[in-house]
């Protein structure tokens, strides 16, 4: 997960943005606790700015499963 939805702004919407996204994802991963989740000092453009980072956090998680697609986790 990106730590910094809104940008980087330390004050005003932003900072409440991030927060409020911060908030959010550590509930839905404490309510669900199949749901894992790692943070990447980031903002909206993570998938293109960490895309090496996301595919080491995959494959770390599901070893070759990760390459061709989800293994059955049900």
């Amino acid at each position: 997960m990106s730590t910094s939805m809104a940008g980087d702004g330390g004050a005003g919407p932003a900072a409440w943005l991030n927060r409020n996204w911060r908030a959010g994802v550590e509930r839905l991963v404490r309510e669900h606790p199949r749901v894992a989740a790692s943070w990447l000092d980031a903002d909206h453009g993570l998938v293109f700015t960490h895309a090496p980072d996301i595919a080491r956090i995959i494959r770390d998680r599901f070893g070759d499963a990760g390459r061709g697609g989800f293994p059955d986790v049900a």
